[in-house]
């Protein structure tokens, strides 16, 4: 009966995480977009008065700065409606999955109050036998 309960508790600790983990996503999902839409105002005005300043002095120091402003806008669009989030989740899972064994890109700073870098290799390493092996560790 104890382990029944302590196996209910932790599904319900994994449902709160992952309830919180979609949350926050959501909420940066909702800032990009929002970011989204000022860069769009601003690149549309800065476009505006750039093609107006072009008409008058036949110069093109005025539609200049569409070019890095079209690539921003562009990556932040991307960001906010296309698939960058997921291009994003799958270099992180390739990061994790490529570079924890052996690199020190993962290991957390020198002096955090979480784990020390012998206990972090440690924990990892056996992750990655007991993945391999397909026992329960």
């Amino acid at each position: 009966m104890g382990q029944n309960i302590s196996n209910k508790m932790a599904e319900s600790q994994k449902k709160t995480q992952l309830s919180l983990r979609e949350i926050q996503l959501a909420i940066s999902i909702a800032q990009a977009r929002d970011l989204f839409q000022w860069m769009t105002a601003f690149t549309a005005t800065v476009g505006t008065f750039g093609i107006i300043g072009f008409a008058k002095t036949k110069k093109p120091h005025g539609i200049i700065p569409l070019l890095p402003l079209s690539f921003v806008l562009a990556y932040q669009y991307d960001f906010a409606y296309g698939n960058k989030l997921q291009r994003i989740r799958e270099e992180a899972g390739n990061i994790i999955r490529e570079e924890r064994n052996g690199s020190m890109k993962l290991v957390p700073p020198l002096g955090n109050l979480l784990i020390d870098e012998e206990d972090y290799k440690k924990i990892f390493r056996n992750k990655n036998q007991c993945g391999i092996s397909k026992t329960k560790c």
